[in-house]
């Protein structure tokens, strides 16, 4: 008799025990897992130079909008970054509209860069192919003669171009260098 209670006993501890994982396992699978958190968040209008804090941004197929769009490049066409050229830190970004781009920097005042999209066959706002991470881009508008001086000045390096990428231009990512979570 006392057997068959001890088996009893054990057999309704082990079914509860039992009933209780298989719940605890629904419960985590119905709750959603904190992955992140957002506590800051900043824009990057030109690749590598200073960022925009912003309390909120609209995202695209392309990322959120206004972010990485322009870069600098030298007279080969390959993008430059604050790896080699730390001065870019130096430059604040803006947007003063949705087709003007403010840069600044001390010392050198300000330049106001009307957003060209479309390149023109020829002359100084024309398309360039250009190189990121050894990866050729083609589609990269230029954005003009005046913006390039400034950044030469800036920078304290000649023959550099300020491009705009466009929707059309599209970079394919070296695998070597995206990492999946």
């Amino acid at each position: 008799m006392f057997q068959s209670k001890l088996f009893v006993t054990s057999l309704a501890g082990a079914v509860t025990l039992s009933l209780f994982s298989i719940y605890q396992l629904w419960k985590r699978k119905k709750q959603k897992r904190l992955v992140g958190v957002v506590s800051e968040l900043y824009l990057y209008p030109v690749k590598s130079l200073k960022g925009i804090k912003v309390p909120t941004a609209f995202s695209e197929v392309r990322g959120f909008a206004f972010d990485r769009r322009w870069m600098v490049v030298d007279e080969n066409n390959v993008f430059l970054s604050q790896r080699r050229f730390r001065k870019m830190a130096l430059i604040q970004p803006s947007i003063v509209d949705a087709s003007t781009l403010k840069l600044e920097a001390e010392g050198f005042g300000s330049i106001l860069v009307p957003l060209i999209v479309r390149a023109s066959p020829e002359g100084e706002f024309r398309e360039r192919e250009v190189e990121i991470w050894e990866k050729m881009v083609k589609g990269a508008v230029d954005q003009g003669d005046k913006v390039a001086a400034w950044l030469e000045r800036v920078l304290g390096k000649k023959r550099l171009r300020l491009v705009f990428m466009p929707d059309t231009s599209v970079r394919r990512t070296n695998p070597l260098r995206a990492r999946s979570f």
